[in-house]
């Protein structure tokens, strides 16, 4: 593998970690401003909406992608991305047991949808979880085809 590929491959688990983390944030920020409607900031800042969108806007505006992705090696980075994907998709599923924690006879019916959330929230941080550990299977496997 040449020292292009590398970067690549490097490139695209930092994409995907930061996406699948963005995507995850951003869903519980905005499950809560619904949950809250009227009042859609009672809970969650509109820093919540607007810090995700930043680190997006500074990924792919001023390359910080391509920084990270010169400076750390595979192996800091491939931990980096078990440690983040790993402590959000924790996050996600202590979120669910709190709900299945509440005896059913106090169960609200406007509970269903925080309920919900939390399951998709879940299911978010999952798939970015399998997707990041994917790409960084990807980054320490040699390409087998021979080069052009």
């Amino acid at each position: 593998m040449n020292q292009d590929q590398g970067l690549h491959r490097k490139l695209i688990l930092i994409r995907v970690l930061v996406w699948g983390q963005v995507a995850g944030v951003l869903w519980q920020a905005l499950s809560l401003a619904i949950d809250d409607v009227p009042e859609i900031f009672l809970r969650v800042s509109p820093f919540s909406f607007l810090w995700p969108i930043l680190i997006i806007a500074g990924m792919h505006l001023f390359h910080l992608d391509s920084i990270l992705a010169g400076l750390l090696p595979k192996g800091m980075l491939a931990l980096f991305t078990a440690i983040a994907c790993l402590g959000t998709t924790a996050a996600a599923v202590v979120g669910v047991l709190f709900y299945y924690q509440i005896p059913p006879d106090l169960r609200l019916p406007e509970w269903n949808l925080p309920f919900l959330a939390a399951w998709i929230a879940l299911a978010i941080f999952l798939v970015a979880f399998l997707a990041a550990a994917y790409a960084a299977f990807r980054m320490f496997t040699q390409n087998a085809a021979p080069e052009a």
